[in-house]
């Protein structure tokens, strides 16, 4: 039975999504059975690893019934499955009357998967509740600016709101992403973000993930999995090690470490 990890912040420009893709890109190449579910209406996860979907069967038509996740779910030779997103979805009334909708399209399939991972809006929204609701792990990714942390509380405060609807979920952990160790800057904000973690109780992973425009930017373009080609790149060898730290976390929290 698939494990549902999601990548969420309440701040856009944190390599939420980028984050999203490389962890499935790694889980594929180590042989997991992977499906990504892109729940932002950006649909920037979809463009990525299945740039044909042209939006006309999506989650949201799974969600308004007029197909089965089945007839949607999209198989990329680079990435596994994908559940496409769609423009649509920036009407998020569809989720008022069920806001466990996406928790539902995941127990239909998650028997199929080992890991499902969910790509969320950048915005609160019942889209964004309901992946919450949906959750069984959530990454933060956040960038080592104050800015950025901001939406970290934001997010905090919004899952102790809905926890109680969903009290198996855990919190891996915040993810520093596009950052650079050796900026004066970052090691600052870093010993905010460590404080911060304290404080909520949340851990931080120890595996940054560098900037990695050339790197994303390469891959975006001709939609290839990094993890599945021998070339070396620093901000490739830190997203190794923040999934093999991920799924040892995972293990702890499960008891089996």
């Amino acid at each position: 039975m698939a494990k549902v990890i999601t990548f969420s912040n309440q701040k856009g420009g944190v390599a939420k999504t980028t984050s999203a893709v490389m962890t499935v890109g790694n889980l594929v190449n180590r042989g997991y059975k992977v499906l990504l579910i892109d729940t932002d209406p950006q649909a920037n996860a979809t463009d990525f690893v299945a740039p044909h979907c042209d939006g006309t069967r999506s989650i949201y038509s799974v969600i308004t019934g007029q197909h089965p996740v089945e007839e949607v779910i999209v198989h990329t030779e680079e990435f596994g499955d994908v559940l496409p997103s769609s423009s649509q979805l920036y009407n998020d009334e569809i989720l008022s009357s069920n806001p466990f909708a996406i928790k539902e399209i995941i127990d239909a399939v998650r028997n199929s998967y080992d890991y499902i991972v969910i790509d969320t809006p950048p915005n609160l929204g019942k889209v964004q509740i309901a992946d919450i609701l949906a959750s069984e792990y959530l990454v933060i990714p956040t960038k080592a600016t104050r800015e950025s942390v901001k939406g970290i509380q934001m997010l905090i405060d919004t899952i102790y709101q809905y926890l109680e609807y969903n009290p198996s979920m855990e919190i891996v952990g915040i993810l520093v992403t596009m950052s650079d160790k050796r900026v004066l800057a970052v090691r600052e904000n870093m010993k905010f973000i460590k404080q911060l973690a304290e404080s909520i109780e949340v851990a931080v992973f120890s595996n940054w993930i560098r900037a990695a425009q050339a790197l994303v930017g390469e891959a975006e373009l001709f939609h290839t999995n990094v993890f599945a080609r021998k070339a070396r790149n620093k901000a490739k060898d830190d997203y190794d090690g923040f999934v093999s730290e991920l799924l040892h976390r995972i293990e702890r929290m499960e008891g089996k470490v």
